[in-house]
């Protein structure tokens, strides 16, 4: 999809389906956003003071899984003190070796996972802009359902995830401890 301004009026944007790459043709206007993405429910106002509840379960798991990440973690460590223990930590540091070995734990990893086939599909979506400030709880719990809503449509299944900076975050967290 590719949205461009109409040049009769510059208000209008228009839609091309991505195999046209002459935009004066097959050209349409785009709809409005529906109600359910352009207007914010209210909500109360968020208590300070929330108390988180008490776990009354362990954290760290016996599963066969665990103890497999676990030696993963194992082998990352002993591969890094093995490149460690060289004699002179300066030498290494100092050498191409260390750059052309994976030393960091994104690297170790991702250099230990399977070939990933090349033409694997990859699903995206770029949603509209938000028009209201993202500080406020409410909009905060509408963008929160909005991108739950998304997730659920494009991909069944898959847990969404929101990256906020520090103070989004701590409203989206008294938000949702509200809920």
């Amino acid at each position: 999809m590719a949205q461009h301004y109409h040049p009769d009026d510059v208000s209008t944007i228009v839609s091309c389906s991505q195999d046209h790459f002459d935009f004066s043709e097959h050209c349409k206007v785009v709809k409005p956003l529906p109600l359910s993405y352009t207007e914010i429910p209210p909500v109360g106002p968020l208590q300070k003071d929330t108390l988180t509840p008490k776990l009354d379960q362990s954290l760290v798991s016996e599963s066969p899984s665990y103890a497999l990440e676990m030696s993963s973690e194992h082998a990352w460590l002993e591969r890094l003190c093995d490149l460690l223990d060289c004699g002179n930590c300066s030498d290494i540091a100092s050498s191409d070796t260390i750059n052309s070995v994976d030393c960091s734990w994104s690297s170790y990893h991702a250099s230990a996972q399977s070939s990933v086939p090349q033409n694997q599909i990859s699903t995206s979506v770029l949603l509209p802009l938000f028009r209201d400030q993202a500080h406020s709880p409410a909009m905060m719990c509408h963008a929160m359902t909005i991108v739950m809503n998304t997730v659920h449509s494009v991909n069944p299944g898959q847990i969404p995830v929101l990256t906020l900076d520090q103070p989004l975050y701590a409203i989206a967290k008294l938000a949702v401890a509200m809920a």
